[in-house]
């Protein structure tokens, strides 16, 4: 297998990872027929002959099968077995071992009375505090094994809600560490949250993964030394992916190599994320800087920041550095003419943040504006400084979390600023339009172009060119969609868009959607004001049409004499047709409720129905028009 990736080229990784690294179909059918085996073993039987009561809250999966890992020929799951009598991390560390001891006595009653395809071999240990229960599970059809690790933990999360833990766990979590020495050492208890940070990846980034973690392999094998841990490298792969890419579709070549480069900077590695603890909270905010501090790599688990994953081995990491330089002159990193791939714009270390824990103030002076000229070129550059609030912190390709853009309405409508904040956003609306296909783009630049024109021409304060940049990505979505499209079709659409103006109500649910309560109200609110509405995508307090109506007459106008333009015709004379893009999406996330119910369709509605005055009506009014017309 080594040979076959030293030997691959660049523009076959992607064939080298179906063909030899994605795990056999009905290998894993089987697998997870076996997982579900042990794990209502575990929640239903394995305790109910035990001295003392023992209730199982749930049974978690982790490891590759749980993350969606494996390789093809091994894999590994962890079976996190929460149970309600551990009522503390010190209570788990001091009583697992007669947890252990118990599942192992079942598991071997397990092997014998079953009647599933596997066979099991216990791993005996002369320790009496195990961490851990292994066995390794093995079909015979397919000459396979599955290695588990079965681990009793406290269960601090509870019923998790796909949000962001209370800091109070992670600040529980940090004292009783400290206080027993032991970081780290509590990571299963947030498997849950290991495994929902790599399970929504794109395919493709768990194919990157895939890649690495069979490197490391072929690495252990040959160095036989002990080397990093290998979850260190996954969340290596992670992070060389947002940085340098964030798309679901990459080159495999680019971000190998980019890992690999950065494990030999391991020196220099510092990264972290904020998806499930942040620097809001001030005890947690003080561990982490002091943790961040720390000698370098530094690596945190992205659930526990108890754990550094780069571990203490700064021997194994010069190893797998050493193998790094070396695997660099493979032929997986050079395109087919020769020349070489070139990696990722990644940085190794993250920036330690220091942030001021004040809520949406900003100074006084909103930019310095100024403008930057090369002698060479007799060009200038405009720039615009703004300092703004880090209210996302480090972001992950995720929506945020509604509590923020909560907080923000709250913060905007009570001091009256809508649109103000909209700076301390600027991430999610460069990732909006950065994410989408290079001809739309360049459709964006001849719109742009058009709009300088008109500001030339008219000389008078027009709508602001962000609200054109927006229109034309609609434009785009509701009438093509497509990486290829016929430009003068989209230009013509947007043109006839503008000089619609007054019908225009537009915005998008990538980043806030209607379903938090208290964002859907004001967005509802919103979306009834006197159009046009082009709401920011990342900012639902922003319009970005502006109140300058005269501006948009004046542009309209524009746009309407600019429609008899050549670029608008067809080489035979006849007009290019635009695409068929409503003003007004008709599409909602949800119902709208009786936001959008006027009284007028509620009473048509009830007196149809015959339903009395108190009768309280909701829901979509084109339903309701359509029911009452039966």
């Amino acid at each position: 297998m080594e040979q076959g990736l030293s030997r691959t080229w660049a523009c076959d990784l992607d064939k080298f990872i179906e063909a030899h690294l994605l795990p056999n179909t009905s290998f894993r059918t089987e697998v997870k027929a076996a997982i579900k085996i042990i794990c209502d073993f575990l929640k239903e039987r394995c305790f109910r002959d035990a001295a003392h009561p023992v209730r199982v809250s749930k049974v978690v999966k982790g490891g590759s099968s749980g993350k969606g890992t494996a390789l093809k020929g091994r894999s590994d799951a962890d079976l996190v077995v929460f149970l309600n009598n551990l009522t503390s991390f010190e209570d788990q560390l001091k009583r697992r071992g007669e947890f252990i001891q118990e599942i192992k006595k079942q598991l071997y009653e397990l092997q014998h009375r079953s009647h599933i395809k596997v066979k099991f071999e216990v791993q005996s240990s002369k320790q009496s505090n195990l961490r851990a229960l292994s066995f390794k599970l093995s079909s015979y059809q397919l000459q396979q094994e599955v290695e588990f690790d079965v681990l009793p933990a406290y269960d601090v999360l509870g019923q998790l809600n796909c949000s962001k833990p209370n800091p109070g766990i992670y600040s529980r979590l940090i004292r009783e560490c400290t206080s027993l020495g032991k970081e780290g050492e509590f990571s299963t208890c947030f498997t849950e949250l290991q495994r929902n940070f790599l399970k929504h990846r794109p395919p493709k980034l768990k194919s990157l993964i895939r890649l690495v973690k069979h490197w490391y392999q072929l690495c252990k094998e040959k160095l036989r030394e002990l080397l990093p841990p290998q979850y260190a490298l996954e969340l290596l792969t992670v992070y060389a992916w947002e940085r340098g890419s964030g798309v679901t579709e990459f080159n495999t070549a680019q971000g190998f190599r980019t890992v690999l480069e950065l494990v030999t900077k391991y020196r220099q590695l510092r990264i972290y994320w904020t998806e499930y603890y942040d620097f809001q909270d001030q005890e947690v905010s003080n561990y982490l800087r002091r943790q961040l501090r720390k000698n370098r790599p530094v690596i945190l688990d992205p659930a526990d920041p108890t754990g550094n994953v780069a571990g203490l081995n700064s021997d194994g990491w010069k190893l797998l550095a050493e193998e790094a330089l070396a695997s660099l002159q493979y032929p997986c990193f050079k395109c087919c003419g020769g020349s070489p791939v070139r990696s990722w714009d990644v940085l190794p270390e993250l920036t330690l943040v220091e942030r001021k824990r004040t809520l949406w103030i900003q100074a006084a002076a909103l930019s310095g504006d100024f403008k930057l000229s090369s002698f060479q070129h007799q060009q200038e550059v405009e720039f615009d400084v703004l300092p703004a609030y880090n209210v996302l912190g480090q972001l992950n390709y995720i929506k945020p979390h509604p509590q923020i853009y909560a907080d923000l309405i709250r913060e905007c409508t009570s001091k009256k600023m809508e649109g103000e904040f909209s700076t301390s956003f600027t991430e999610l609306q460069r990732n909006f339009l950065k994410r989408h296909p290079p001809k739309l783009k360049s459709l964006i630049r001849l719109v742009k172009h058009w709009y300088q024109l008109c500001k030339e021409k008219l000389g008078k304060p027009l709508p602001p060119q962000y609200a054109l940049e927006l229109l034309t990505v609609y434009a785009w979505e509701r009438g093509s969609g497509f990486t290829e499209f016929n430009t003068a079709q989209g230009f013509r659409t947007v043109l006839e868009l503008v000089t619609n103006y007054r019908q225009l109500r537009i915005y998008w649910t990538v980043y806030y959607d209607f379903r938090y309560e208290y964002v859907s109200n004001y967005l509802h609110n919103q979306l009834s004001r006197p159009r046009p509405v082009i709401l920011d995508p990342a900012d639902p307090t922003r319009n970005t049409a502006g109140l300058n109506s005269d501006g948009w007459c004046l542009l309209a106008e524009e746009a309407m004499a600019w429609l008899k333009y050549p670029c608008f015709e067809n080489w035979d004379g006849s007009p290019v047709r635009s695409w068929d893009v409503p003003v007004r999406p008709c599409h909602h996330p949800v119902p709208l409720h009786t936001a959008l119910v006027t009284p007028t369709i509620s009473r048509i509605f009830k007196q149809k129905c015959g339903l009395s005055k108190g009768t309280q009506v909701v829901g979509c009014p084109a339903t309701l028009l359509a029911l009452q017309a039966l």
